[in-house]
């Protein structure tokens, strides 16, 4: 599937959904926790209910002090 395929497969999921859940990988580091910020903030644009989810267990040092 062509990049340009799955961004029209994702935007279709998204106009079709009303919560969105967001998941960066393991030991979230500051890139993930940025791009799940940035992609919140597009959502909430777009009037859905964004919710990230975060394994707090497993999250870089720096990540971790920058939450906090």
């Amino acid at each position: 599937m062509r990049i340009i395929d799955k961004k029209r497969e994702l935007n279709k999921a998204i106009r079709g959904s009303k919560n969105v859940f967001l998941m960066a990988h393991k030991d979230l580091d500051l890139d993930a926790l940025g791009s799940c910020i940035g992609l919140s903030t597009i959502l909430g644009q777009k009037k859905k209910n964004c919710y990230i989810i975060i394994d707090d267990k497993n999250i870089e040092p720096a990540t971790k002090e920058a939450m906090n």
